[in-house]
């Protein structure tokens, strides 16, 4: 899927900015989820 992806937006500078992008959105995406986990565990522990 990510060739394809790749092969319609058809510009390498922006395609090498959003594989270094990629990693770094699903890491952040990771890192809220479990804040708001620990969030509601710390408010239910109350």
């Amino acid at each position: 899927m990510s060739t394809t992806f790749s092969d319609n937006h058809d510009s390498n500078e922006h395609h090498t900015s959003f594989d270094e992008m990629t990693p770094r959105k699903q890491l952040g995406g990771m890192l809220i989820l479990l804040l708001m986990l620990l969030l509601a565990i710390f408010l239910q522990s109350q």
